[in-house]
């Protein structure tokens, strides 16, 4: 190789070497809000500045090749000499405030995580990575390739030198980059997966063997126990996770210790709750002639819900004389304080089971938006007038027709909420599959804005893709998965998870960890993180927006529903 071609490589390197520059700077300020954010974005600024030094060390290195010079800049000769300016790079990126569609609560604040984004920025680094490493493989060649009289000052060699081993050298900055890359994979996996490989696998295999068990005749299985035992099972795992709501804390904490909390405590984390839903479920489908799947749940519940639970019956919708006035709402805490007051108590007492609160939200700049608040489970019954009830939970998981659906949309037309104005509709346990169905019911006369669920199981609705869904779980919440299904993180939905073990005050019961107002709490703590970070979870922003900022004036109603069966 001659000192043209020499030339030709090095500034085919530093055109490499520009590429990735403006890659990486693209990697920065991430919608990734954690401690571990932190240190990447020091650890990718940290590469940012060495890629500088190596720009600078091919302009160096091209220089002295072609002209023959001898000497140069110190710092060319030096890992740790003096830093040359780099255009472009000598002041730091500003570190992100915007998170993502993944949220964590936790003892150590919140941490909020666009798992998409961090996938792509890996992807890219990864790709930066393989591309120093073709401009290391090709500076390696120069120094066997160039013609001895080229290479016969030491300032000459120093450099092609530094460029095969300095800290900035391609080769440790690819290196470095991979690290960087397997960090971000790493935490998008974390907040991406609801469930790990092994529970996954566990869960699949669940639902295979049930769904085989399920094509057995039913004598086969009621001999065996098989049928009794799973729907037993199933519908001792609902039960108890509304025990608190129905009869109380302090009658739930008793049966909790009676029946073993601990060991309840422990499934519940561990995932039993979605297997043991799944193999059930597979094998109720299985007696109604359903092929096995790895989605059993909604078939399974439509077979139980056809043998155990009345019709679906008509609803009867009957406004509330006077109803307790409400503040408007602003945040997650507050729109969950709303439910609250349908659930009766302190905050509305002499509220009746089946009850769903309306507020219409006047803004300051004379637009208008509103708040439907929806209850969970408040009666163990399988049919009867209080819709509220077992029967309507498993036929909201099986996607049949049932009657709170409809007394919520009957309730909004009484409220007299027109289209176009937008509409946040919220619900905890039960009401929050509510709400998600009557989003996906909506059409062209309601405007929905935004749903929130809390410890809710996912229904098979589909909502439109631009409303935006805030789902709250807790760890210790086996209600939420009764579903089946791990939690999903998507463009669509924010999913905010909180493990209240982390207070340190031990992991609560099912029952507590279901009750609203822990769910109060996490929304809470989710609120001044975006107060201290605005923009920080855009799914909660977007939530704001739809219910106004201060001046805003609430009007609060309420419509009990009733069922009717002919």
């Amino acid at each position: 190789m001659d000192i043209r071609g020499a030339q030709v490589v090095l500034t085919a390197a530093q055109q490499d070497v520009g590429w990735v520059r403006a890659q990486v700077a693209a990697c920065q300020g991430l919608p990734w809000r954690s401690p571990a954010a932190v240190a990447y974005e020091d650890q990718v600024a940290a590469a940012a500045a060495d890629l500088g030094l190596c720009a600078r060390g091919l302009v160096t290195s091209g220089d002295l090749v072609a002209a023959g010079l001898n000497g140069g800049p110190t710092w060319c000769t030096s890992d740790h000499g003096p830093v040359p300016p780099v255009p472009g790079w000598s002041t730091p990126a500003p570190r992100s405030t915007v998170g993502g569609t993944s949220v964590r609560v936790g003892a150590d604040g919140v941490t909020s995580v666009d798992p998409q984004a961090l996938q792509a920025a890996a992807a890219t680094l990864t790709s930066c990575a393989d591309r120093l490493d073709h401009v290391h493989g090709s500076l390696s060649t120069l120094t066997v390739a160039l013609p001895t009289p080229v290479l016969v000052d030491n300032t000459q060699r120093a450099s092609i030198s530094l460029l095969l081993t300095a800290r900035w050298s391609p080769y440790h900055l690819a290196e470095h980059l991979r690290e960087l890359a397997k960090r971000l994979r790493a935490a998008a996996a974390v907040h991406a997966a609801g469930e790990s490989t092994v529970s996954g696998v566990v869960r699949g295999a669940g639902a295979v063997w049930g769904g085989l068990l399920g094509l057995l005749p039913a004598p086969v299985l009621a001999a065996e126990g098989v049928l009794a035992a799973g729907t037993a099972g199933l519908a001792g795992l609902a039960l108890f996770g509304e025990t608190a709501r129905v009869v109380g804390p302090e009658k739930a904490a008793q049966l909790a210790e009676a029946t073993g909390a601990a060991a309840g405590k422990a499934a519940v984390r561990a995932g039993a709750v979605e297997v043991a839903t799944t193999g059930v479920a597979a094998v109720a489908r299985g007696q109604a002639g359903g092929l096995p799947t790895l989605h059993p749940v909604p078939g399974g519940a439509a077979a139980i819900a056809g043998l155990i639970t009345g019709p679906a019956g008509t609803a009867v919708v009957t406004p509330v004389a006077a109803p307790v006035q409400q503040p408007a709402p602003h945040g997650l805490a507050d729109v969950m304080r709303v439910v609250a007051t349908s659930y009766g108590g302190s905050a509305a007492p002499g509220t009746k089971p089946g009850t769903v609160t309306i507020q219409r939200l006047d803004r300051p700049d004379g637009t208008r938006s509103w708040v439907v608040a929806v209850p969970g489970t408040q009666t163990m019954a399988m049919s009867g007038t209080v819709p509220t009830d077992m029967g309507t939970n498993l036929r909201l998981e099986a996607g049949l027709a049932d009657t709170m659906t409809a007394g919520v949309l009957a309730a909004m037309r009484q409220a007299g909420i027109p289209a176009g104005q937008p509409v946040t509709l919220v619900g905890h346990s039960q009401g929050g599959m509510v709400a998600m169905n009557v989003a996906a019911r909506a059409g062209k006369e309601f405007t929905v804005g935004a749903v929130v669920t809390a410890g809710s199981p996912d229904v098979p609705a589909q909502l439109p893709p631009a409303v935006p869904v805030i789902r709250m779980e807790h760890v210790e919440d086996g209600t939420a998965r009764l579903d089946g299904a791990p939690n999903r993180v998507t463009p669509q939905v924010t999913a905010i998870t909180r493990e209240l073990a982390d207070d340190g005050e031990g992991a609560p019961d099912w029952g507590s960890a279901h009750g609203i107002q822990n769910y109060v709490e996490t929304g809470r703590r989710v609120d001044e993180a975006v107060v201290e970070a605005p923009g920080s979870i855009p799914g909660v922003s977007a939530l704001d927006g739809v219910l106004g900022g201060p001046g805003t004036v609430a009007t609060t109603s309420q419509y009990v529903i009733r069922r009717e069966v002919d």
